[in-house]
């Protein structure tokens, strides 16, 4: 896997919990906040699709374990056949997260010295019936996490999954 993304290193996890909370730990090492941030006891937060497993199936273990706590990222529904259709997460949805944050948090500071930590994409989105993000867009959230000192984080599990979609 390491090779294949052009990373240095890459681990085996048994299971998608431990992986997803290992992940979280990773990136909201204090070490990234400076001596300032620390001070004044920035929340540790990470940003998450409201349909994610980690804020449906696994019992806030991201609290309980890791310290951190969740931000969903709302999408907008949109009716399809006179039902509802779920759509995943996409660049205006989490563009719209990260404005809020800032006017919450500061608007003088990147999200990443605020204590927004991270932003979990699920591709596929497991809950929306295997929906993909726009390739487009997973490379423009991208962007926009690098800008805001965020970092980006996909479960390496379903890396695969996507590929098939992505083609």
């Amino acid at each position: 896997m390491a090779k294949e993304f052009g990373k240095e290193d890459a681990v085996f996890m048994p299971s998608g919990v431990m992986a997803q909370n290992i992940a979280l730990l990773i990136h909201s090492k204090k070490e990234h906040m400076n001596s300032e941030e620390l001070s004044k006891g920035l929340d540790r937060r990470f940003a998450c699709h409201h349909s994610s497993h980690l804020l449906l199936w696994e019992e806030e273990s991201y609290s309980k374990l890791v310290g951190m706590s969740a931000v969903e990222v709302e999408t907008k529904n949109k009716s399809v056949h006179g039902g509802v259709c779920v759509p995943p997460m996409g660049l205006e949805d989490v563009a719209t997260v990260f404005a809020r944050q800032k006017e919450q948090y500061s608007k003088d500071m990147t999200l990443g010295e605020t204590g927004l930590t991270s932003l979990i994409i699920e591709l596929p989105h497991r809950e929306l019936g295997g929906k993909l993000t726009p390739w487009n867009e997973v490379i423009s959230i991208g962007e926009l996490c690098r800008t805001e000192g965020v970092r980006y984080h996909c479960d390496g599990a379903r890396m695969f999954e996507a590929s098939a979609g992505y083609g």
